[in-house]
């Protein structure tokens, strides 16, 4: 016998097979791996059939001593079947010897790494969607790194204490097999928790995980799950641990439950549009989250990206359209935004280059990757001096405010005013309105009418009236 180690309800052993040797050689024989199940009392036998051995390799190996080239090699190919029953056996879905059987049968697909998946994502979702989808799955492949590094410490420890050799490796190798409902829980647990720097030195986040980002994280994970899954098949659809329906035992990306908590009460909301100061910093911040508010919740990416060619009259009227986003659909509606006196004040108080409607992006004509690293630095920015803001009104206290409240707000000011969430859907550029529908949970629905500008019309009337100050600032006031 040359090991025989308990792993969870498993007891393997490697033997060499005396009782039946070569046909070409008497001396050769074959290696057979043994399984044995705690639970059920039965065991399974397995012939490696690549590995083939004389009884003085045999020893040579088991004793470590003097170990020859060949064998070496002979021992590696050992090992490799080891570490694959025991990685099989460590796993979460493996219970029994059909679990376990199933696995080894197909070790063609034990391999598929996640960091390697990961990484090759993150470059496909960099050059099709931009910088922050791509981020998801940079920051991802950086939390499991340091998920599976606290595993492998606690295994390895636990290990020592029982005298077992095996090593946890899943730094270094993280297979989607082992991504299971309760890898899930327990990531989404470490997270949400700081680390102990003494046990887990190499681990260098120092705070908590907000629920938003965690749940962007696995979406991300889930991503990757469906196209392993779907589009590569290389995966059975057996393993996919996240839930398709309510109460089928699969993982449930959590979310927020009350959507009010994403938006500003009304008082805030007229205490923050009424905001005045003379800070350049905090002008600018709030410049754009009040632009966003009014232009029917327009993020910062698309805010960033508007050109003067963007803007067309109509009867006296200015306005300008857009597309949500920088990736298209033939689904995809085109958004249409009035431009009232606020947002031309705002827009000339902002003023870009010859191309572009803000001071945004300052080149004539910048690489993709550049637009993002403007639109990101842009976002940093007021998202830094929002809080400032905020902190100063003391409005908004559960949340921290930020340009993606002005999107929640305006949704949720629309849904209150009765405007249909089919409707708004179409304003915010949405194709699919179950973002829309997440916000209606708590809110009374009445039949809202359906012109180009009523989302918008609801968002002005909540301004009252606008006027400027003795120092030309724009400042709101009740009629």
């Amino acid at each position: 016998m040359f090991m025989k180690e308990k792993i969870n309800n498993f007891i393997i052993g490697l033997y060499l097979n005396k009782h039946h040797s070569l046909i070409s050689n008497n001396e050769y024989y074959k290696i057979k791996l043994r399984v044995y199940s705690c639970l059920e009392k039965k065991t399974k036998m397995y012939v490696l059939n690549n590995a083939i051995l004389t009884l003085k390799d045999w020893i040579q190996i088991n004793n470590n001593k003097l170990i020859s080239k060949s064998n070496l090699e002979k021992k590696s190919i050992i090992n490799f079947y080891k570490n694959l029953a025991v990685n099989i056996c460590l796993r979460d879905e493996v219970k029994y010897l059909n679990d376990f059987d199933t696995i080894w049968r197909n070790p063609n697909k034990l391999p598929l790494n996640v960091y390697d998946f990961l990484k090759t994502k993150q470059q496909e979702v960099l050059i099709n969607n931009g910088i922050s989808y791509s981020n998801d799955f940079k920051y991802l492949f950086y939390h499991l790194k340091d998920f599976s590094y606290k595993i492998d410490i606690d295994r390895n420890t636990l290990n020592n204490k029982k005298r077992l050799n095996f090593k946890s490796n899943l730094e270094i190798s993280l297979s989607f097999y082992d991504i299971t409902v309760n890898f899930l829980n327990k990531f989404e647990e470490f997270l949400n928790s700081i680390p102990n720097k003494k046990i887990y030195p190499y681990i260098k986040r120092n705070k908590e995980i907000s629920l938003g980002s965690i749940s962007k994280y696995i979406r991300a994970l889930r991503v990757c799950f469906n196209e392993i899954i779907y589009k590569n098949k290389l995966l059975n659809s057996s393993v996919y641990p996240f839930s398709r329906k309510i109460g089928d035992g699969g993982y449930r990306i959590k979310t927020y439950t009350n959507s009010k908590s994403n938006v500003l009460s009304d008082n805030d909301l007229r205490l923050l549009l009424s905001y005045d100061t003379k800070n350049k910093r905090y002008k600018r911040a709030h410049d754009f989250w009040v632009f966003s508010f009014y232009a029917k919740g327009m993020n910062m990416n698309d805010i960033a990206r508007l050109k003067w060619k963007d803007i067309d009259e109509i009867n006296g009227k200015k306005f300008f359209t857009f597309y949500r986003g920088i990736k298209r659909s033939e689904n995809q509606p085109k958004i249409k935004v009035n431009i009232s006196n606020l947002m031309w004040f705002i827009i000339n108080r902002n003023r870009g280059n010859e191309k572009y409607l803000f001071n945004i992006i300052n080149d004539l004509n910048p690489k993709k990757n550049e637009i993002e690293k403007y639109k990101n630095k842009e976002s940093r920015f007021c998202n830094k001096y929002l809080k400032f803001i905020q902190n100063e009104l003391g409005i908004f206290q559960n949340e921290q405010l930020m340009m993606s409240t002005a999107r929640h707000t305006a949704t949720f000011t629309a849904l209150k005013g009765g405007l249909n969430p089919l409707d708004i859907g179409k304003h915010l550029g949405n194709i699919d309105n179950r973002s829309i529908y997440s916000y209606t949970k708590s809110l009374i629905q009445i039949p809202g009418r359906t012109e180009d500008d009523d989302m918008q019309q609801m968002l002005l009337d909540k301004s009252k009236k606008i006027v400027r100050d003795k120092n030309g600032n724009l400042v709101i006031i009740d009629i």
